[in-house]
């Protein structure tokens, strides 16, 4: 990835991010569950790669995925009202398999150390029992 298309991705990022703040008309699109990780763009700028992490069940996330895709072209010209670019990129919207692994990761993580807290409490409130030199 080049410093341009770095750049053009964060502009993406955050021109999108504040459209979809603001919701869309669409029913099935919640802005509360939906977060957008990042933006990868091609480097003849005319794609765009939204990548999305979309709290719910399967049948949310597809309803929110089915409602970005279709508003993608009113998306797409609303980000160039704010944009000073030749080409407004084409938008794909794709779930984050990436951050999906790693809030995984971290909530394994956190299961783990809740898990090492209880036995350290556990060993910390048993009594102490007779050291080997007190049985001779």
């Amino acid at each position: 990835m080049t410093m341009r298309t770095q750049r053009v991705g964060n502009l993406l990022r955050n021109t999108l991010g504040q459209l979809l703040l603001r919701g869309l008309a669409d029913p099935r699109f919640d802005s509360a569950t939906t977060t957008l990780t990042r933006v990868e763009v091609t480097e003849d700028l005319l794609t765009a790669k939204v990548f999305l992490s979309i709290r719910g069940d399967e049948k949310h996330i597809n309803q929110t995925l089915s409602a970005l895709r279709n508003a993608s072209g009113h998306l797409q010209s609303r980000m160039v009202e704010g944009m000073r670019l030749r080409h407004t990129p084409r938008l794909q919207f794709v779930i984050d398999e990436q951050h999906i692994k790693t809030m995984d990761t971290l909530a394994i993580m956190a299961e783990v150390s809740r898990e090492l807290r209880e036995a350290e409490e556990k060993r910390a409130n048993q009594p102490e029992s007779p050291s080997e030199e007190d049985e001779s």
